[in-house]
């Protein structure tokens, strides 16, 4: 019973969580056609995967914003 303020602020994150990554899922498909607005939104989706790695303490997304990081600067130049 007590317990709704703190399922909806899990609902809520989960969604914020889901959104982020279908913002991730955007910036792939431009990122394969090549296409530097992909890169950008790439970099900018950094931020929330770090806040979500920390609040919902999930390992792989620790290492997944380096990843991005490190890859979409070797690869800036060739984007258009």
């Amino acid at each position: 019973m007590g317990y709704s303020g703190a399922s909806n602020a899990v609902i809520a994150l989960g969604l914020a969580l889901t959104a982020v990554a279908v913002l991730e899922a955007v910036a792939g498909s431009w990122l394969w056609r090549s296409m530097k607005k992909g890169g950008k939104l790439g970099i900018i989706l950094v931020i929330p995967n770090l806040f979500f790695a920390v609040g919902f303490g999930i390992p792989a997304l620790y290492i997944v914003p380096l990843v991005t990081t490190v890859l979409l600067a070797s690869k800036w130049k060739n984007l258009c």
